[in-house]
């Protein structure tokens, strides 16, 4: 299934034949967004996560690039209120994303990415999918395509 997904994914994740970006060091402007993890390095080679994108960029296949979609403060205005309407509001995280989710690839199957391993997908999203907790929805992760819910299903 995954071989499925990842090629939707990845035209919305990974720029074309660039290597993914990495995060800068914790600073007090971007802490806020992603917190480094604390934990211990995990145990398990794979993650299962469904995501929520709210895109600040989107792929123009004409010119093969990214454009701008919406500003920053506005995609992290609105993921900040999905957070809180899916966290508060005790909503279906993948009702929220067939819904609400930029990402046209997941969308139908409520956000679903299958599993992937470290080093598929860009450093931030990444870094939050492998340090959450099972079933809890992460606050916005900032990546180079916009903000993103994250909800992890399952590991092995």
């Amino acid at each position: 299934m995954i071989s499925r997904l990842l090629p939707i994914f990845l035209l919305f994740l990974l720029p074309a034949c660039a290597p993914a970006p990495r995060a800068p060091q914790p600073t007090p402007a971007n802490s806020a967004v992603h917190p480094a993890p604390t934990s211990p390095a995990p145990t398990f080679s794979e993650v299962h996560v469904r995501h929520i994108l709210i895109a600040t960029v989107r792929y123009d296949p004409a010119s093969s690039t990214f454009k701008p979609f919406r500003t920053d403060a506005q995609a992290k205005t609105r993921a900040t209120a999905l957070y809180a309407f899916i966290v508060d509001g005790h909503h279906d995280f993948g009702a929220v994303a067939a819904a609400e989710s930029d990402d046209a690839g997941t969308r139908p199957r409520h956000g679903d990415l299958g599993f992937f391993r470290r080093g598929v997908m860009v450093h931030e999203f990444e870094d939050a999918a492998f340090s959450l907790p099972i079933g809890q929805v992460s606050q916005p992760v900032k990546t180079p395509f916009g903000y993103h819910l994250i909800q992890v299903l399952e590991r092995r």
